[in-house]
């Protein structure tokens, strides 16, 4: 499988996937019988909908994406298990690759770690975070993580930012959201260089 990313850049991969009394029962039957198909085509059409909904949150294997964030292009290979490689001509390239590709395999999971350590897990499930949100907020790991940002040298900062120009592309590029937000009712929100630390602050 293989997904390129260009400048303007395009981003490609690819996959190697009666009686009188029984006629006054008629009518009711009869209602009785609609309303039961109206159910059943509901149910059949919700579950319809519910397996739509989740293949369109599903990651891109094959076509080509475009992009002026990229010097040169980009390739993602999958494996057979799915298993993404990333090959590009730069650093930064890469990066912007690779956050792609996580974000359209993972950016629940990536928004957990996060919120996670920035004490903001409230604003996605709820008040039953608010006591771990609480114990991590007396950390203040999101300052933290903006001061690690703003103090890496150039090069540095410049392959986060690049990373998380691709989870934002990655995730506007999945035809539905992550069918956990659906479930949750809320909009996930933009990647941020910082954000990256704070999974790693997660991850420790």
């Amino acid at each position: 499988n293989t997904h390129m990313i260009s400048p303007e850049t395009e981003l490609e991969s690819s996959v190697s996937e009666a009686t009188n009394s029984e006629q006054r029962r008629r009518p009711w039957r009869a209602i009785t019988f609609g309303g039961l198909m109206v159910c059943l085509v509901g149910t059949s059409g919700a579950g319809g909908l519910a397996t739509w909904t989740f293949r369109s949150s599903l990651p891109r294997l094959d076509g080509t994406v475009r992009s002026t964030e990229l010097q040169n292009n980009v390739t993602i290979d999958r494996d057979a298990q799915g298993v993404p490689t990333v090959q590009g001509k730069s650093r930064t390239d890469t990066a912007y690759g690779l956050g792609f590709a996580h974000a359209q395999d993972r950016f629940f999971q990536m928004d957990i770690l996060r919120r996670n350590s920035g004490g903001r897990l409230c604003e996605l499930v709820g008040k039953a975070a608010l006591g771990r949100d609480k114990s991590f907020r007396k950390h203040r790991f999101q300052s933290m993580a903006e001061k690690i940002i703003a103090d890496l040298p150039s090069r540095q900062r410049d392959v986060l930012e690049a990373y998380a120009k691709g989870v934002n592309h990655g995730l506007r590029d999945l035809k539905a959201l992550p069918f956990e937000y659906l479930v949750l009712g809320v909009e996930p929100k933009p990647w941020s260089a910082s954000d990256s630390i704070l999974c790693m602050m997660s991850m420790l």
